[in-house]
């Protein structure tokens, strides 16, 4: 018991700041974040500058031994009424564990549920990408049917191909 305490003083998650956006827009270029994205160019930081200033993205950091080793966030939109969130995450190039993902998400979903009351969580995930479809079941997504008018529409505005996975949970 004493070894999880100390394990988990060690990891931090903090809300990211303007301070941040170098570091943020590094990790996204990545090769290990963009070989499951749908964009895999690398992003300019001017281009990244021009997004952050604009977006309403709410993004966290997790920090683990004070040094940054993934990002993750939440954006959101609506359908037919229904408040949409979906979720994201970039890791970094050493520390972070799938542990250290599983108790980060977990960490959003809590964060999330307690800021809304009502809402369909997203998650997306590139069907090549073993970790990310096995760790929606643990954190309770479920697949979204093929023919689901709402992935119809996540489609075409998270401007996915049919290589993904989409799953949710509703709250």
């Amino acid at each position: 018991m004493k070894k999880k305490n100390r394990e988990n003083k060690k990891k931090k998650i903090e809300r990211v700041n303007d301070h941040n956006i170098n570091e943020y827009v590094e990790m996204r270029n990545l090769e290990i974040n963009r070989r499951n994205l749908e964009n895999k160019k690398k992003i300019s930081f001017l281009d990244h500058y021009i997004w952050w200033f604009s977006s309403k993205r709410i993004s966290f950091k997790l920090k683990k031994n004070q040094k940054i080793i993934m990002f993750f966030y939440s954006d959101q939109t609506s359908f037919k009424k229904s408040k949409i969130i979906w979720t994201g995450w970039n890791a970094g190039e050493r520390g972070l564990s799938g542990l250290d993902v599983l108790w980060a998400l977990k960490w959003k979903i809590n964060w999330l549920k307690q800021k809304y009351k009502k809402f369909f969580l997203i998650g997306v995930a590139h069907k090549n990408n073993l970790f990310a479809n096995s760790h929606t079941k643990f954190l309770g997504y479920k697949l979204m049917n093929t023919k689901s008018n709402l992935k119809k529409f996540l489609i075409k505005k998270l401007k996915l191909s049919d290589n993904y996975n989409i799953y949710f949970i509703k709250f």
